[in-house]
């Protein structure tokens, strides 16, 4: 490995190693207070199966598998794994009244989607995302989701035509 390489392995390590340690504490608070943190985890669970199994973040992402149909049904079983982790997070925080998080959880399970060539799906949850977002009164949020997402998703050019105050 070259030196750069090297450097950004180890950064990836250091990386991930902090987020260990800071999911381990969401976790302990989670069963402290789960109406205050079940949500966050099981967002930060999502996010860090993603990251470590899809994107390949984790140490052990260098090892080969022989069977190719292996890393198929493996990545079919994450990427369901972790739709059901942001759909806990979404459910939670919307029963919580938690409309930021709520709101959050559904724009990362719909840019989830898009990145995983699920676009199909990413429209819903960006509409939610979108729609929980102007319940909080995030404005400007919504208009970057509309700019970055809107013509993957169908309704691009929403909130200019609306001209929302």
């Amino acid at each position: 490995r070259s030196d750069t390489s090297r450097k950004g392995y180890s950064m990836r390590k250091t990386m991930l190693a902090i987020a260990r340690d800071g999911m381990t504490r969401v976790r302990r608070m989670a069963r402290e207070a789960p109406l205050n943190f079940e949500n966050k985890l099981h967002l930060l669970e999502a996010e860090w199966i993603f990251t470590t199994a899809i994107l390949g973040g984790s140490s052990g992402s260098n090892t080969k598998k022989n069977n190719n149909t292996d890393n198929v049904d493996d990545r079919c079983r994450n990427e369901e794994l972790i739709l059901d982790y942001y759909n806990k997070s979404i459910q939670s925080a919307e029963t919580h009244q938690f409309l930021n998080e709520e709101a959050l959880a559904c724009e990362r399970a719909g840019m989830f989607c898009v990145e995983t060539g699920r676009v199909e799906m990413a429209g819903p949850y960006m509409k939610r995302a979108c729609q929980v977002y102007l319940q909080w009164g995030a404005k400007s949020k919504v208009r970057q989701i509309e700019r970055l997402y809107g013509n993957v998703i169908g309704f691009e050019g929403r909130m200019k035509k609306k001209r929302i105050a």
